[in-house]
């Protein structure tokens, strides 16, 4: 499975490569195709707070986003944001230990960014969670949620150029 994010996802120019805890800023991309399925995902071991949730489906959205669905026309959905540079963006001890626990290369891993919503000063922001992305095998087709051992990178990164009204 291959989910190139449709801008890459960069770290901000104050941080150097391999520096985790910046979040990566997104630009939307006007001709991103939007809707494509791209197959099923299994999560053996569920996610957080979803335990039932062990088979879905990746599509993406326009712009430098994702969605994750659980096959169950019920089940839960989340919007993910697949990190282009990892090392850059997580850091290199992240990927080399999310490699480690999924037992493959850094050339199968695909990491997306759980996004979630919150209500601020200024309306609703949106927040990533660099801590503990979802990590996928792009081979076997399997994921999990790791939570990284860098206490640097934040639970709650916000993306200052998503904000939602």
């Amino acid at each position: 499975m291959d989910l190139p994010p449709a801008n890459p996802v960069e770290p901000g120019p104050a941080v150097p490569a391999g520096q985790p805890g910046r979040a990566p800023t997104p630009e939307p991309s006007p001709g991103a195709p939007g809707g494509e399925d791209l197959g099923p995902l299994l999560l053996p071991a569920g996610l957080p707070g979803f335990p039932e949730l062990r088979a879905c489906r990746l599509s993406r959205l326009a712009g430098a986003f994702a969605l994750l669905e659980a096959e169950e026309p019920a089940g839960p959905r989340f919007v993910v944001m697949p990190v282009g540079e990892p090392r850059a963006v997580l850091g290199t001890a992240a990927v080399e230990e999310a490699g480690a626990a999924l037992g493959t290369g850094e050339a199968d891993l695909l990491f997306l960014l759980i996004v979630t919503l919150a209500g601020g000063p200024g309306g609703r922001e949106a927040f990533v969670n660099l801590r503990a992305p979802l990590v996928v095998d792009a081979v076997r087709r399997t994921a999990r949620q790791l939570v990284l051992a860098d206490p640097r990178l934040p639970l709650r990164q916000p993306l200052e150029a998503h904000r939602a009204a």
